[in-house]
């Protein structure tokens, strides 16, 4: 998998992360979860390898915007200290931004991955407890599974189906899925699973437990995404109508008694603030809503 803010080939990241491996190990005592989330995000990338990418593409990025502010400058035929200034404030800003937001796109892109996985996992476990109470084997119940294609869950499943293929025991291999996958919930079915294997008790019974489980998870989820929208609802109402009107009347009654006018560009200031508040809190509503599908 790519990563979209890396800029530089993947052959160009291997031969400068080998000559440089110490860089990514003074990361990794900095970004202790780092190494997980790259695997997790399934990004072909040691730590050495993603961390000197992160720091080339920063600086190639910085770089071009030095250049293009210089530019700019020289356009402008604005003076040379105030130029050198307004272009290297900004391109080391734009440096260190960039570098801690590629540190922090495996975690970004684990999440996404996850969630992914969350919403079709539960009717995944369904169709395989249906399997299995019909008396397939775990093996074909999860190949169903990776036929009836849901969504990420079948491309994990038909993972563990390869790797079983080649030779690796069924039980070796959900272990190794429950590692690597970014999913909490997925990461738990696969223990679920391989307790009962091992303790050799009904598979049904488990499976019909973790989904029990999962839905009673989604059913929460809801409930308290309800309790909070209730919240963020009144807070979108006081900055949508409460707070403008307080502060239009507050601003020409103050005027008023001092003397000076309220002008037409402190009411668009105030619609204009009030405005970007309203579209955060729209943004911390959509984000807080949890991925359920029942």
């Amino acid at each position: 998998m790519n990563v979209p803010l890396i800029i530089i080939p993947l052959s160009t990241i291997k031969k400068l992360g080998y000559k440089f491996p110490w860089f990514g190990r003074k990361l990794d005592g900095m970004f202790p979860t780092l190494r997980v989330h790259l695997l997790m995000a399934q990004i072909p990338m040691t730590m050495e390898e993603f961390a000197i990418s992160a720091l080339v593409s920063s600086a190639l990025i910085s770089f071009f915007i030095t250049i293009g502010l210089f530019l700019t400058s020289i356009i402008l035929k604005i003076p040379k200290n105030e130029a050198i200034v307004l272009t290297l404030g900004p391109a080391v800003l734009i440096f260190f931004l960039y570098f801690i937001v590629t540190l922090f796109y495996p975690q970004i892109l684990s999440k996404k991955i996850a969630e992914q996985i969350d919403k079709d996992l539960i009717f995944a476990l369904k169709d395989l407890l249906l399997e299995v109470s019909a008396g397939s084997s775990l093996y074909n119940a999860m190949a169903g599974v990776v036929l009836s294609n849901y969504g990420l869950v079948s491309k994990e499943f038909e993972k563990v189906l390869k790797r079983t293929n080649r030779g690796m025991p069924l039980e070796d291999s959900l272990e190794q899925l429950a590692v690597e996958t970014p999913s909490t919930h997925l990461r738990n079915a696969c223990w679920q699973i391989l307790n009962s294997l091992k303790a050799g008790t009904m598979l049904t019974t488990t499976l019909r437990g973790i989904v029990q489980d999962l839905t009673s998870d989604q059913h929460r989820k809801i409930k308290s995404y309800a309790q909070e929208l209730n919240v963020l609802a009144l807070i979108y109402l006081l900055f949508a109508v409460a707070i403008p009107t307080i502060v239009t009347t507050l601003a020409i009654v103050m005027a008023s008694f001092s003397g000076a006018q309220v002008s037409e560009d402190t009411f668009l200031y105030i619609v204009v603030v009030c405005y970007f508040i309203q579209l955060v809190l729209v943004g911390l509503i959509r984000s807080r809503r949890p991925t359920v599908h029942l």
